[in-house]
């Protein structure tokens, strides 16, 4: 053993990394919190920084410029795209085995990323799928019928969940019910696009795609989870936002 890193978890969709920046902000249910002093602790015992993810907070535009809609067009039209869009639980679940094989592909070369097998994708299709609101999520597929990028999202249920304290009973069900039907908060848990078509405009389709779901539910602004820091073409994607980022998060290590 030459070190210790960490935290991560034992697959990316795990929580990992400690919180060091953005405690006035309330996480979402895909993200985490840390007091400031776990950072000071870890840094006292001699850790340094090893990798960061950024978080970012997006306002959304009253509406999506037309300019913007006739480019994405444009788009669909020159590379023969087809967006998939759902409308129940069991519609989703038919490509998630898809969406985890092209999860596998695009993360490939990221930091501490791990590939799924088929067993371990059954676990986390089971664990969350069934919670996903269907219209929140978009998928494209290029003229083969092959899946070559997805957005996840979910109406934010941080403010339910403290309201809620915790708990479904006796009320806690009632404001995470209210939440999902009339969120002004979505949560962009998941965004992959294939290697080769990426910087080649399907972020930008897929992000406009689900924006038209989130007007229709009011949804006025968008968070992002953590993204590594060397996810360059991630990161400027959300720079074209109006945004913040208000959150950083830290895996540490220490060598021996």
């Amino acid at each position: 053993m030459e070190g210790v890193h960490g935290p991560l978890g034992f697959t990316n969709l795990d929580h990992q990394a400690i919180l060091i920046e953005g405690f006035d902000y309330l996480p979402s249910i895909a993200s985490e919190y840390h007091l400031p002093y776990y950072k000071e602790h870890m840094e006292a015992a001699g850790y340094g920084k090893e990798m960061d993810w950024v978080e970012f907070r997006l306002k959304l535009a009253d509406a999506i410029p037309e300019k913007a809609l006739k480019l994405n067009e444009m788009i669909k039209t020159r590379y023969n795209l087809k967006v998939v869009h759902f409308t129940s639980q069991a519609e989703l679940k038919q490509h998630a085995h898809r969406a985890f094989d092209l999860l596998n592909n695009a993360y490939g070369d990221l930091f501490s990323f791990v590939k799924m097998d088929k067993e371990l994708s059954d676990f986390y299709i089971h664990k969350y799928f069934s919670i996903l609101n269907p219209r929140f999520v978009k998928m494209i597929e290029d003229e083969n019928g092959d899946l070559i990028g997805f957005i996840i999202s979910l109406p934010s249920l941080s403010e339910a969940m403290q309201k809620a304290k915790g708990k479904l009973f006796p009320l806690g069900w009632y404001h995470i019910m209210q939440a999902l039907k009339k969120p002004k908060v979505a949560d962009l848990l998941l965004t992959a696009i294939h290697p080769e078509w990426q910087a080649k405009g399907v972020s930008a389709i897929l992000i406009t795609e689900l924006q038209k779901v989130m007007y229709e539910h009011g949804v006025t602004h968008a968070e992002t989870t953590g993204i590594i820091e060397t996810n360059e073409k991630a990161i400027s994607h959300w720079k074209n936002y109006d945004h913040i980022q208000h959150k950083r998060k830290r895996c540490f290590i220490k060598m021996f």
